[in-house]
């Protein structure tokens, strides 16, 4: 295997790596896979596709005159995963079926387990044409190259390539520069991301955000999801897959905490984990943390989206004191459903943040620090007040008139300024524009 060219041992490499996958029960795959040695094999073919990819779009760049392509979008993305980029791409055809631009969809499911698909309504029977003008990739910069190990270069390239991407700190990372070779402008969720990537782009980044539209299923009940019918049941949730500790589920413990007594029968708080199986030593602390609090509940399980959306809708209020955020997809899904959010007051999420539609939190920005291992420690976030939170999670249970204007506002923002009509002319005009241009 060693003697192979590169690509042949990766594609070697990965495979045998999923069929030892298959054998091994999932706990026992989680502590091996991190002694597998792929980081060296997986930046060796990175550079090779990234230089093989440049070259060819050298000599094959998108033409704006003549072109034969029928002016469309083929979107490309996870569009089976239970991630936020899985749901972006969704939320991109959701916006797309309002107008009259045809789309075509490609599900890119590289490297994207089992237990980590929810949709099975884009599993596709034929391979893809790519045969409208417009590629728009949601993919995030370091996973770009590997689409270059599945679809062929005429595909990924003599098309005008749009990359949807998604960063949540101030600075946008150097070593990704090399990613905007290959696309010809940026689309991104909100102007804190915007601002920046641009300080390093020399293609234009443009602001489309996700549509929020949020489908239910009406027939569940608490009961279906192991929870008391009574309680005023507060809601946190998130990934493991995205950083523990950007998305800070432990500040909505502790402020959940000052608010209430593990006494106190008439609140609960329920903390929702994605991919719990991925990070059982983080998942614990949260869990070591709750072990007098019989009101605190955590879920685990990989919900379809209709029955996590349903979750959201059996909530009395959602609660996200992340240290950053593109955009904040889940609170912005629980406010169109009418739920006051209590949310930090910064980054991706304050493009749809008001006084009156939503429970903003204060701050102090603080660098990120050597314990989180995904963003550089000198990077500034957001230490949210976690007794200004625990203030509104008490306001919010006695105040009736107060929660329903905050939640009353709170889906008039969202039905008015991110339906899939509005994002889908929003797509449409500079689909329109770069035609143009």
């Amino acid at each position: 295997m060693l003697q192979l060219p590169i690509k042949a041992r990766y594609r070697t490499y990965f495979f045998i790596k999923k069929i030892i996958k298959k054998l091994l029960p999932i706990k026992m795959w989680l502590v091996i896979k991190k002694y597998l040695p792929k980081s060296e094999l997986n930046h060796q073919v990175e550079e090779i596709n990234l230089a093989e990819w440049n070259n060819y779009r050298k000599h094959a760049k998108y033409s704006f005159q003549p072109n034969t392509l029928e002016k469309g979008i083929n979107l490309i993305g996870y569009l089976q995963a239970s991630t936020g980029l899985g749901e972006a791409a969704r939320s991109s055809h959701t916006a797309l079926t309002t107008t009259n631009l045809p789309c075509e969809l490609i599900d890119f499911e590289e490297n994207i387990p089992n237990n980590q698909k929810v949709s099975q309504a884009y599993i596709q029977a034929e391979p893809p044409t790519f045969k409208y003008r417009f590629n728009l990739f949601h993919i995030n910069p370091p996973q770009l190259s590997s689409l270059w190990n599945v679809f062929s270069p005429a595909q990924l390239s003599s098309h005008y390539n749009i990359g949807v991407w998604y960063w949540e700190m101030p600075e946008f990372p150097n070593e990704w520069n090399k990613y905007f070779n290959l696309v010809d402008e940026i689309w991104v969720a909100s102007q804190f991301v915007k601002e920046s990537i641009e300080k390093n782009s020399q293609i234009p980044v443009i602001i489309i955000p996700p549509c929020i539209q949020v489908q239910t299923q009406p027939d569940l009940k608490r009961a279906d999801f192991g929870l008391p019918e009574e309680p005023y049941l507060f809601l946190c949730a998130y990934d493991v897959l995205s950083s523990q500790q950007r998305k800070n589920p432990q500040g909505a413990i502790d402020a959940f905490k000052m608010a209430f007594e593990n006494t106190n029968t008439s609140v609960g708080l329920v903390i929702k984990i994605n991919n719990a199986i991925e990070n059982f030593s983080a998942v614990a602390k949260l869990k070591e943390a709750t072990r007098d609090y019989p009101n605190c509940y955590f879920l685990e399980d990989t919900y379809s989206r209709h029955k996590f959306n349903s979750l959201i809708s059996l909530m009395d209020t959602y609660i996200s004191l992340h240290r950053a955020e593109g955009f904040g997809l889940i609170a912005a899904e629980s406010m169109y459903l009418g739920k006051p959010v209590i949310m930090t007051r910064w980054s991706g999420n304050v493009d749809f943040m008001t006084e009156d539609n939503c429970c903003g939190v204060d701050y102090e920005l603080i660098k990120v620090g050597p314990n989180d291992s995904v963003y550089d420690a000198n990077q500034q976030w957001a230490d949210p007040n976690l007794e200004q939170a625990a203030e509104y999670m008490k306001r919010l249970t006695k105040e009736k008139a107060y929660n329903r204007v905050i939640g009353k506002n709170a889906k008039k923002t969202m039905t008015s300024q991110f339906s899939p009509e509005r994002l889908g002319q929003l797509i449409l005009l500079r689909i329109d524009d770069i035609v143009h241009i």
